[in-house]
């Protein structure tokens, strides 16, 4: 009896509670009209449409003011303008999967003069006796989601500290991509473009892209690069030319007319594949290079060609080979060089050193018609030739033909 007039008590208690909190506050609303408590659009995200902006001689729009806009619809060129041209800093352009399309004797698609923080995503350009989006002289410029196609010069062109990502450009008659230093480009395609598909400047990162089929290089890159799980495929050019201090890794080269990946000095090449390329699957020009884990397999001459003080290790090379000069799995043309843990299979010549002073250690050699040339003067560990089941070897250095 105690426990339930307990709960009685606390029951009318609560509901009492609840009655106060539902009485709250007025029931009667304010006098006069009863209006919109929302937002419009524009309020919560103003933008404005381009196509509502004036030109001049030479442009259709003009964006003058700092914002975002956007595209209503398709843009047609017209002769001797560009269709958008941007003169503020801290613009937004959404092309909304719409298409700027070029016609003869027009200008650029979209130019931007020397501005900065520009963004422009989500639609296609093509057709543009000039370049399709011109920013050279612009930084912090960010390119997203573009396609861009048939320019008279290049696809996408961005200055100093540009992000270009997401972006496809084919048949251009110059460079596909180009950016400054201090650039990201990311997750592009280029190919069929009359010089390179993409030129990036020094101190830049260039990650999961593709270049193929250009009348260049796949990819014409400054010093002090980062290139990651990239790939080019049957340029005129080499797949890859790079100066001084490139990092590359995760990345293939396969049937580059001129060359697999040309190098500076200073180059670490890790796990990358080197396939059917003519003149050479990789060339270090400078000296200290160190190339691991890579695969070089039937290129049109050398394999693997380092110049000085460099360190050629666990690498797959296989195959590479021409009739005159014959080709090497690994070539050193200066002193200095170590070749640590190799397998050398196939190929014209397994190691060829041109000059003295180098170390060939731990390596394996099959079906070479010349396993080593250029012995004189080297650091050769013994070689252990066919050594049959169950073999012990006192040497921990030697290398093994089998």
């Amino acid at each position: 009896m105690i426990v339930r007039a307990f709960v009685r008590t606390w029951l009318v208690i609560g509901l009492g509670g609840l009655a106060a909190a539902a009485y709250g506050g007025p029931v009667n609303p304010p006098a006069g009209p009863v209006g919109p408590t929302y937002k419009t659009l524009s309020e919560v995200q103003p933008r404005r449409p381009v196509q509502s902006l004036p030109g001049d001689a030479t442009t259709q729009h003009i964006i003058s003011q700092p914002g975002s806009y956007y595209l209503t619809g398709d843009i047609v060129g017209v002769s001797g303008k560009s269709a958008i041209r941007i003169t503020s800093d801290r613009v937004t352009l959404d092309l909304c999967g719409f298409t700027v399309r070029g016609v003869e004797g027009a200008l650029h698609g979209i130019h931007i003069m020397s501005r900065s923080e520009i963004t422009i995503g989500d639609g296609i350009l093509t057709g543009w006796p000039q370049t399709s989006i011109e920013a050279g002289t612009s930084t912090h410029v960010r390119l997203e989601r573009l396609r861009v196609s048939g320019s008279g010069k290049s696809g996408l062109s961005a200055g100093w500290g540009a992000m270009v990502i997401e972006c496809e450009a084919w048949q251009n008659a110059d460079y596909g991509i180009f950016t400054n230093n201090d650039s990201i480009v990311e997750r592009c395609k280029s190919s069929s473009n009359g010089i390179d598909g993409f030129r990036t400047g020094h101190n830049s990162v260039v990650a999961g892209c593709i270049s193929g089929h250009n009348g260049g290089d796949g990819f014409l890159l400054g010093s002090s690069m980062v290139v990651s799980g990239c790939m080019a495929t049957s340029n005129v050019g080499v797949g890859l030319r790079a100066e001084d201090n490139l990092t590359l890794s995760g990345s293939t080269f396969s049937g580059n007319l001129a060359g697999g990946v040309l190098a500076n000095s200073a180059a670490t090449i890790t796990s990358c594949t080197f396939t059917g390329n003519t003149y050479f699957g990789l060339k270090t020009q400078g000296a200290s290079a160190l190339v691991s884990g890579c695969t070089a397999r039937g290129n049109h001459g050398d394999g693997i060609n380092v110049n000085s003080m460099s360190t050629v290790m666990a690498c797959l090379v296989q195959q590479n080979q021409r009739s005159d000069p014959p080709g090497a799995g690994v070539r050193f043309t200066g002193q200095g060089n170590r070749a640590d843990s190799n397998s050398l299979v196939g190929n014209g010549i397994g190691i060829l050193m041109v000059t003295s002073g180098n170390l060939v250690v731990r390596n394996s050699f099959s079906f070479n018609p010349q396993r080593i040339q250029g012995e004189n003067g080297n650091n050769v560990a013994a070689m252990v030739v066919t050594p049959g089941v169950g073999f012990n070897n006192s040497n921990p250095w030697a290398n093994f033909a089998h």
